[in-house]
């Protein structure tokens, strides 16, 4: 049977107060040694990043200020309740508030994005597809001419993204990302003010045109998408109602001139079987009547329902010329991009002192 002498394990050494603050003098007589790789690593970057602060071109911002509103108190269960009574099944949307955060995630989806990007638009004087204005307006153009990017192809030729080039695709797929992710380069940003529901789009470009156009037509295209996407199956359902009344009423009409047909050709002469077609005709009169009585109130029930659902846009403040102009503070640039040059340096330098010092040590034996 194996035993343990637990007087050969040596204790694991507590750290003291002691040693860390020496550890910690130690990096530091390290960094003042190297004080001009910090001093040099903090130049570079700040003044990198100065340069092109300061080279960069005034931007015009553009906002965009709106509240979405909605009175629906259980409009969508009423609805249902009436679809459901005709057998045509439920057709009501949620019975909730509008959901800020959704809205503003509509305004920003690729899809609504893109399709906006394929429009046609006359800017300055130039009829072209709104891509290639972004293009031209974003400083997506001279980044693209710095990394030889996109094989030399600069712009977009087509409207229809079946009919675009593999690259044309790539080109339309990366103003996208950079419209809304590029930290330099974003055009697009949305806000939400929790505290009284408004909601703001700011667009920001080179052209003063352009910035107007993006937050006007954003909040267009948020509106429209929007609207159908809350009602598009209450909206399905109303016209389904419609169809059934249309319907109703064009087979009362037929059997209303039936009936009247059949006592002006008979001049008052009645036979037996005709008083029977009249009864029939009759009776489908009558119930072709208040079908379609019932189905029109119906009808009328559910687009007044519809109307509470519908989503209301209210725009508090638009953007007007001329528009406030945006450009880099690039004193403020250059101190933050130098603090952070000093710090990636001593970071370097402690993390080449920690690995000098963990070589040097010998193994225990």
């Amino acid at each position: 049977m194996l035993r343990t002498n637990y007087d050969d394990v040596t204790p694991a050494r507590e750290v003291g107060l002691r040693e860390v603050i020496l550890t910690i003098g130690t990096y530091l007589r390290e960094a003042r040694r190297f004080w001009y790789v910090i001093l040099l690593a903090g130049v570079l970057l700040g003044g990198y990043r100065a340069y092109r602060a300061y080279t960069t071109p005034l931007r015009f911002q553009a906002s965009m200020q709106f509240i979405v509103s909605n009175s629906n108190k259980g409009g969508g269960i009423a609805l249902g309740g009436v679809l459901g009574q005709l057998g045509l099944g439920g057709g009501g949307g949620s019975a909730g508030g509008v959901n800020l955060k959704r809205v503003m995630m509509f305004a920003t989806s690729r899809k609504l994005v893109t399709n906006m990007l394929l429009d046609s638009v006359d800017l300055a004087g130039r009829n072209d597809l709104l891509i290639n204005h972004v293009i031209d307006n974003s400083g997506l153009r001279e980044k693209w001419d710095d990394v030889d990017s996109y094989y030399g192809v600069r712009e977009v030729t087509t409207d229809s993204i079946d009919g675009m080039t593999p690259i044309e695709r790539s080109i339309l797929k990366g103003v996208y990302a950079a419209m809304l992710y590029d930290p330099e380069l974003a055009m697009i940003n949305s806000e939400i003010n929790e505290d009284n529901g408004l909601l703001m789009i700011t667009t920001t470009s080179f052209n003063e045109g352009l910035s107007i156009y993006l937050a006007r037509e954003l909040f267009e295209r948020l509106s429209d998408f929007y609207t159908l996407e809350s009602t598009g199956q209450s909206m399905a359902s109303v016209a389904l109602l419609q169809n059934k009344a249309d319907s109703i009423l064009r087979e009362l009409t037929q059997a209303e001139y039936s009936l009247a047909n059949n006592f002006d050709t008979r001049q008052g002469l009645t036979q037996q079987r005709d008083q029977v077609a009249r009864t029939q005709l009759g009776r489908k009169v009558s119930i072709l009547s208040l079908a379609y009585t019932e189905v029109v109130r119906n009808l009328e029930t559910a687009k007044f329902t519809l109307s509470t659902q519908t989503p209301f846009f209210q725009v508090v403040d638009e953007p007007i010329r001329p528009l406030n102009r945006v450009k880099p503070n690039w004193i403020m640039v250059a101190l933050l991009n130098f603090v952070i040059g000093a710090i990636v340096a001593f970071v370097l330098i402690s993390l080449r002192r920690l690995y000098l010092t963990v070589m040097r040590e010998e193994p225990a034996a």
